[in-house]
């Protein structure tokens, strides 16, 4: 399987860094989407789906090792998981649905600022929201992925992507004001 990713990679400096990756994080990817599963196979084709993805945006990954790196994969393969989840129970599923006019424009917290400066309250924040929402907020704002990017490594359109981090923001300012900061 991994000469299959190693074809997406046209560089060979790459390679050998996406195969270093693919030793490094594979069993994590492997026991993260157990937890969401609960099914061997089923979380078989959620790491070969997450390496897919990965090998595609290859890219975007200046480091192999360090948190960053590991949180970003986590991120992936998790929401591969709960995608394939959602494929097994439709019935189940929420759709996510398209916000018709996408506005960066209403008032929301300087999260990039507010992470820079450490917060732990607004990380403790961002955590508290449900998955899809905390990781594209985490996409976003901690890793400075931009719409398309996120939405390529988390198999959902653009569109989809900034529906998630409006959605996200919308959140995060209501539990950070159920917290007592103020927004304006």
């Amino acid at each position: 399987m991994l000469s299959l990713y190693l074809a997406l990679i046209p560089e060979p400096s790459d390679k050998e860094k996406f195969d270093k990756l693919y030793n490094s994080y594979r069993d994590k990817m492997y026991a993260t989407a157990m937890s969401v599963l609960h099914n061997p196979s089923l979380a078989e084709e959620a790491v070969s789906e997450s390496f897919f993805k990965i090998a595609k945006k290859f890219a975007l990954f200046s480091e192999i090792s360090g948190k960053k790196t590991r949180s970003l994969i986590v991120i992936i393969v998790r929401n591969t998981a709960i995608d394939i989840l959602r494929k097994e129970r439709p019935e189940k599923s929420e759709p996510l649905g398209e916000i018709a006019e996408y506005s960066d424009s209403v008032a929301f917290p300087d999260v990039r600022a507010v992470l820079e400066g450490g917060t732990a309250e607004l990380l403790e924040a961002i955590d508290s929201l449900d998955s899809i929402y905390s990781d594209a907020l985490k996409l976003k704002y901690i890793f400075g992925y931009g719409s398309a990017d996120i939405g390529g490594l988390l198999g959902i359109s653009e569109k989809g992507a900034a529906t998630r981090i409006y959605r996200a923001k919308i959140m995060l300012k209501e539990k950070l004001e159920e917290m007592g900061y103020e927004i304006d």
